[in-house]
């Protein structure tokens, strides 16, 4: 009997390791054989913490002088008081604003006067860990209400290509093939060129592990494995602006969960000044866009009123003013004596230089 017993349990272990899913016969060098995604989601919700930080922080630039090492350092305290830990070994928060966006996963300047201008793009690409497992999160901010015209087309065309990757997100995938989805889509838009890097990557107890959605990508996208995936198409115009979205997602066997919900709609990502801006900026500098091949009205993008109009206008602006004063005052008197004197004072002020 207790062979018979014995000869059951051999056949029942031989029938499991047949019917069970192929995996690697070692952990992969860059992670372990099995993620713990339960882990990998509660650091992806500390993440969305972290963006919605970096909103707060980007929307003061309207009122006070913000660099991009102040964003950084109060979303990572955001998320370090969510539960991230404090040191984050081989990712580095990065938040890229005006012409430096166009620099993929470029590194932030902590240069004192590297400020957070009104009517610029900002990148902010940050990740948290929590318990040793680690998030991926992008998204691109526009600091104003009228962006280029080059920044909502490229906008659309890069949160399409997300979308139609993500779609195709499922267990025994190729992740070149998730690439190469991408990678068509914004080629067949005019942007080949502008898309330089691989579309996402696996995450675990290190930022950047298998499977690697590359276009020389071997790998397999396995639920078996608790795979979960960044995936982050990007468009980037050198010496002009960048643009990039990155979400995470747990690979399931019949499709996906997303993790990250951080949202990039349009109107979520742009940041409107309050209502009583006067239309000035904090460091005296609008958004640059010399290195653009068009024209752009900075305070115009950034929703500022004419510069006449601004709080803190001079020359023609104070002139303009002091006339009208003047004209209002004469109507009042009333009288010759009073509005000859005020109409010699206004012509005066017109004729200043």
């Amino acid at each position: 009997m207790a062979r018979a017993a014995a000869a059951r349990l051999a056949a029942a272990a031989l029938a499991l390791a047949l019917l069970a899913p192929a995996l690697p016969a070692a952990a992969e060098p860059d992670g372990p054989l099995i993620v713990k995604r339960e882990l990998i989601r509660e650091s992806a919700r500390i993440s969305d913490i972290g963006q919605a930080a970096a909103k707060e922080v980007l929307a003061r630039a309207f009122s006070e002088a913000v660099t991009e090492a102040d964003v950084i350092a109060e979303l990572s305290q955001a998320m370090i008081d969510a539960g991230s830990s404090e040191l984050l070994e081989g990712f580095s928060a990065i938040v890229a604003s005006g012409a430096a966006s166009a620099i993929p996963h470029g590194d932030y300047s902590d240069d004192a006067t590297n400020y957070i201008l009104p009517g610029e793009v900002v990148v902010v690409d940050i990740g948290a860990r929590y318990d040793g497992w680690v998030s991926d999160n992008t998204k691109t901010y526009f600091i104003g209400v009228e962006p280029p015209e080059l920044f909502l087309s490229a906008y659309a065309l890069v949160a399409e290509a997300q979308q139609l990757a993500v779609a195709q997100i499922r267990s025994g995938v190729l992740a070149v093939d998730l690439d190469t989805l991408a990678r068509d889509f914004l080629a067949e838009a005019g942007y080949e060129e502008e898309f330089m890097h691989c579309l996402g990557h696996g995450l675990g107890l290190q930022v950047h592990v298998p499977p690697m959605l590359c276009p020389d990508s071997d790998d397999v996208l396995l639920a078996s494995r608790n795979d979960v995936v960044a995936v982050e198409p990007g468009l980037y115009f050198d010496g002009c602006l960048g643009i990039r979205i990155e979400d995470d997602f747990a690979v399931l066997r019949t499709g996906y969960e997303r993790y990250t919900f951080a949202s990039a709609a349009m109107e979520d990502i742009m940041l409107a000044p309050p209502e009583d801006w006067n239309g000035t900026s904090p460091s005296g500098e609008f958004a640059d866009y010399s290195g653009c091949p068009f024209e752009v009205d900075a305070r115009k993008a950034a929703g500022a009123p004419p510069a006449a109009m601004a709080g803190g206008a001079s020359g023609a602006g104070d002139a303009a003013s002091a006339v009208a004063l003047a004209a209002v005052l004469a109507a009042a008197a009333g009288t010759y004596v009073f509005r000859a004197p005020l109409a010699r004072a206004a012509r005066a002020l017109l004729r200043r230089p």
